[in-house]
Formats: C-alpha cells, structure tokens, sequence
C-alpha cells in the first residue's frame, strides 16, 4: 500500500495546518515529528517508486512551507515543543528562508 502514502501526508499537513490555525503547539509540533519520522522512513527504502518518493517530497515541502509561513514566535512555540527534533526542522525551515 505504498502508493497512498503521499496521499497519507497530505492528510498529515491538513491536520498539522488546523492544528497550527487553532494554536495547539504541542499537537502540532507532535505530527511535525511524526510526519518527518515517516517521510524519511518511507524515502529512505530501497523499492519505492521514484515517481512516489517525489510525491512525498513534495508534500514534506509544504509540511515545511507551511512552518515557514507561521510568524516567528508562532515558529518558536513549535520548536520549543518539537524539544530533539527542533534543529532538524529548524534548518529545513532556514533553507528555505535563504
């Protein structure tokens, strides 16, 4: 069933964006981690269609997008709830930046 996964993320980014729009920091910082966890669980096999691994690149782009979108202390709340994985988002969201 791999090839709904990047359907499955775009639910993932639904999600994230209401939770985001309601302000639930820690919900949203919670599948922030959980999206990345599965996105580079499911890009890092081996006998994934290439055309599939672009579909769920390009979601986790808009994951990302979309935490670049936020104000800066909207950004500082989520990091301080994504408490580990803070730095690998962090550095997603500055290279889009720059």
């Amino acid at each position: 069933m791999f090839w709904i996964t990047p359907d499955l993320l775009k639910l993932f980014r639904y999600r994230l964006m209401t939770l985001l729009d309601l302000q639930r920091w820690s919900s949203a910082a919670a599948d922030v981690s959980q999206f990345q966890s599965f996105y580079e669980v499911y890009t890092d096999r081996g006998d994934i269609d290439e055309g599939l691994k672009e579909a769920a690149s390009q979601e986790f782009a808009r994951m990302i997008a979309k935490l670049k979108s936020l104000t800066t202390e909207q950004r500082e709340l989520v990091y301080a709830e994504l408490n580990e994985d803070s730095e690998v988002i962090r550095v997603l969201v500055d290279e889009i930046e720059g």
